[in-house]
């Protein structure tokens, strides 16, 4: 274990108040029953599954105080099959609403393998609830240099053997020599899932010579979570801008704010930074590591704020706070671009930064305070003279204090000019938003 993921521990143990007598009863119970488990693995080979319905609580609560408070144990358990998963979500994951889902034995082991091609992969396990999934996964190689050669090309969901509307994310990073690699897919389903079936099958397309595809059907056993929603409807106002906050959904996966602008503002609200959820313990229920995560715009359609979930509490009261709004003046948030004429007809004069156009490209050249923050994402697609939209691709590098970013267009069949809302920029609004949550489930 690295001194990064130990310190990780020992800070974890700092901030657990457990009796010693407990503690130490419970540390030993896990190991005793861990390293049973590994040896009846190796001896039997049987297929470990410690939060099984057959286990008792006990141990499930021995296991999980177990990870929390010991390294060694933590470390060793992480070496298991299917149950380094569980040491990430419960000793390495900051979000609390995932280490809630573990303690409420809401992750679902499915430890399905198939082979192809010299490729293994492995099903571990899957959070799912009515917003979404997370799936983890395993793909291993004897030949590390399979491994390294080898991307994932495609990803498919079926449900009744069809292709459910879904996006993905997923890193499948690995570094040179690995011979596994050890990753999440995250499911996000506009408007919820379908579980009408609990039969899903996860296909994985390869970049390997064969082209390998690779199917695992899986069921899921337990019950969905139902969301909880809660009624807000609140108009709020801050720094003469209006905003509805129309309503708060709590998964167990995530809890998704929707709010919208109203259309007489003077100022384009662009993106919240920064969202809490406050009970009345004064603990506080944020982003996860990643940031806050947005969906939508600030318009009639609505925005959605996505952070982490206190789904398997029962707060008494919530209260929620929204600040970092960024926003422009309306009429001054965007850029405009002629490529026929390789000219930038107009810049924000709130965007720092210099823009150039060559050929099929917008270049920018900015401060490398601005790339770390937003990566290349000041604005996203464009709208061409006709109204018809303009996508493009991004690529950046950065030199000392300066970033350079290229976006590349295909520009046939749209005409010039071409205009580019800015859809996020540190121009903040200078207060902050409080407001007490009705706790009357909907």
């Amino acid at each position: 274990m690295d001194e990064y993921k130990q310190d990780r521990y020992m800070n974890l143990l700092d901030t657990i108040a457990v009796p010693e007598l407990e503690l130490e009863h419970a540390i030993l119970e896990g190991k005793r029953r861990a390293e049973q488990e590994a040896r009846d693995l190796r001896l039997r080979k049987l297929k470990l599954r410690l939060i099984s319905g057959a286990m008792a609580a006990s141990i499930v609560i021995a296991f999980i105080i177990g990870i929390r408070v010991s390294p060694v144990f933590a470390s060793s358990l992480a070496n298991i099959p299917v149950v380094a998963e569980l040491v990430e979500l419960i000793a390495g994951n900051q979000d609390k609403g995932m280490q809630d889902i573990v303690d409420n034995e809401y992750y679902e082991v499915i430890d399905q393998t198939v082979t192809k091609n010299g490729l293994e992969l492995t099903l571990k396990g899957v959070i799912a609830d009515e917003s979404g999934m997370i799936i983890y996964y395993r793909v291993a190689a004897n030949d590390p240099e399979l491994l390294d050669s080898v991307d994932l090309r495609g990803i498919s969901l079926l449900h009744g053997g069809k292709e459910m509307g879904t996006g993905f994310s997923y890193s499948f990073f690995h570094q040179d020599g690995d011979l596994a690699i050890e990753d999440e897919i995250r499911v996000h389903g506009e408007g919820g899932l379908d579980y009408s079936s609990k039969q899903f099958e996860l296909e994985l397309t390869f970049t390997d010579e064969h082209k390998t595809v690779m199917t695992i059907p899986f069921e899921l056993k337990q019950p969905i979570a139902e969301t909880k929603s809660y009624s807000i409807a609140k108009e709020v106002v801050i720094n003469d801008q209006k905003i509805w906050i129309d309503e708060l959904n709590i998964s167990p996966l995530r809890a998704e704010l929707k709010l919208r602008a109203d259309e007489s503002n003077s100022m384009r609200l662009l993106s919240v930074r920064s969202l809490e959820l406050i009970d009345e313990h004064g603990e506080q229920w944020g982003a996860a590591s990643g940031g806050v995560i947005s969906m939508g715009t600030f318009d009639e359609k609505g925005y959605s704020l996505y952070i982490e979930s206190n789904y398997f509490r029962d707060p008494q009261k919530l209260t929620l706070r929204l600040g970092e709004i960024e926003a422009l003046p309306k009429g001054q948030d965007y850029i405009e671009v002629d490529f026929e004429q390789q000219k930038v007809l107009y810049q924000s004069p709130y965007m720092e930064g210099q823009l150039s156009v060559n050929n099929d490209s917008l270049i920018y050249v900015g401060a490398e305070w601005l790339n770390e923050q937003y990566i290349a994402s000041l604005f996203s697609t464009g709208i061409d003279a006709n109204g018809e939209t303009v996508n493009f691709s991004s690529s950046s590098a950065s030199s000392g204090e300066v970033f350079r970013t290229t976006h590349r267009f295909v520009l046939e069949d749209h005409t010039n000019p071409i205009r580019f809302p800015i859809v996020a920029y540190p121009n903040y609004l200078s207060d902050t938003i409080e407001v007490d949550i009705p706790m009357a489930d909907q």
